[in-house]
Formats: structure tokens, C-alpha cells, sequence
């Protein structure tokens, strides 16, 4: 097991994770900007053939209930996900395309996009529904709870070993909090390992 100063210095020391693609870079831009148009992010989104699949498998996915077939960005946008919600997925499934999977053994990035989806559309349904003076941003719910998972990924992607180990107690023992499993066999858990790396950004674009 890492100590945990050791497991937080290695996060802390991502330097080689590689720079967002060009998609990621353009969509960040959009994050802020409330004048971005329709067609101009289904033409960012467009340029990724894999980054397409995805929001078009979300949108014909059985949550939605579409009847008929969603086919294009455009229609994904508009009949069925809104322009801000693709804008903060795309966004999200773009900015995971730096971190590697591959090595960590039964971690399956599909159901984590699965459970981060859940989260997500829960979060922002729940913000909807709050009756409070201060009306809730629901999109920036959305992004949040698209991302508050992101330390896994910290995780599989720098500790990949010990991670398919969490994977594998956590399975053989359900019972056992994944928190703790992650602590007792890297130091840290994926709370804290995005809340570091999100820190880190932050301090780096302050800078």
C-alpha cells in the first residue's frame, strides 16, 4: 500500500497526462459562453467519431423512450438531451479521453459512464425540483454530477494494479465500503484523488 502523502504526490504530479484533444479544448470554450449556437456544437461534436456515438447512443438509449430513431447531433440535441446537457456530456466524455483505462483489469468504462449518467440526470432532476428563492443552476448540476466521479479515473489511470484489486475485493466482498477498500490499498480514495487533481488545475490555470 502507498502511504498517503505518496499516493497524493503522485496525483498531485499528473504531468503526463497528454492535453485535451481539440474537441475537449473547443467545448471547454464553449462551457462558459451562452451564445454558442446549435450548429456550431453539433459541428464541434461531429469532428469525434466516438465522442458522436456516444450522445447518439445516449439519446436512442431506453431512458428517453424515443419511438422513432435519433440519428444526428442536431436531433439529439433537439428532440431529446437540450443544448446544454450535450454541451456539458460532450464535454465530459472528452475530457475522460486523457486518462488510461486499459491496463486497470475489470474496470469497465462503460458502466462508469453509466452510473455518472444516473447521477447526473438524478442531480439535475432533483435541482428542478427544489422550490427555493435561489433557483438552482440544473446544468451546472448536471456537469457536476458528471464529474463527481472523476477521481476513479484518477485512480485506474495511475494506480491501475491496485485498482483492479479494489475491483476485485469489492466484488468478492459487497458488503465493504469502496472508500475504504481504496484507502487500505492506495493510500487514497477517489474523493480526495479528484479534489486534488481538480486543485491542481485550478492553481495551474491561476498561475
Amino acid at each position: 500500500m502507498h502511504s498517503a502523502i505518496q499516493a497524493k504526490q503522485r496525483v498531485l504530479k499528473l504531468q503526463h497526462l497528454p492535453p485535451l484533444s481539440a474537441t475537449a479544448t473547443r467545448l471547454l470554450g464553449m462551457l462558459g459562453d451562452d451564445s454558442f449556437s446549435l450548429d456550431g456544437l453539433a459541428h464541434v461534436i461531429g469532428q469525434d467519431p466516438g465522442l458522436s456515438a456516444r450522445i447518439l447512443g445516449l439519446a436512442n438509449s431506453a431512458y428517453f423512450g424515443q419511438t422513432n430513431p435519433v440519428l444526428t447531433i442536431e436531433d439529439a440535441i433537439i428532440r431529446v438531451l437540450g443544448l446544454n446537457m450535450v454541451k456539458s456530456l460532450a464535454f465530459s466524455i472528452a475530457v475522460s479521453g486523457v486518462f488510461e483505462s486499459s491496463s486497470c483489469r475489470s474496470f469497465d468504462l462503460k458502466t462508469y459512464w453509466s452510473q455518472s449518467l444516473s447521477i447526473a440526470m438524478l442531480s439535475r432532476q432533483i435541482s428542478l425540483a427544489v422550490d427555493s428563492e435561489h433557483r438552482l443552476n440544473s446544468d451546472g448540476v448536471y456537469l457536476a454530477g458528471l464529474l463527481f466521479d472523476m477521481g476513479v479515473l484518477v485512480l485506474v489511470h495511475e494506480f491501475p494494479e491496485e485498482y483492479a484489486r479494489v475491483l476485485l475485493l469489492s466484488k468478492q466482498q459487497p458488503s465493504q465500503d469502496r472508500l475504504h477498500l481504496e484507502m487500505e490499498l492506495i493510500g487514497i480514495d477517489h474523493r480526495q484523488a479528484g479534489a486534488w487533481l481538480t486543485h491542481r488545475s485550478l492553481s495551474a490555470k491561476e498561475g
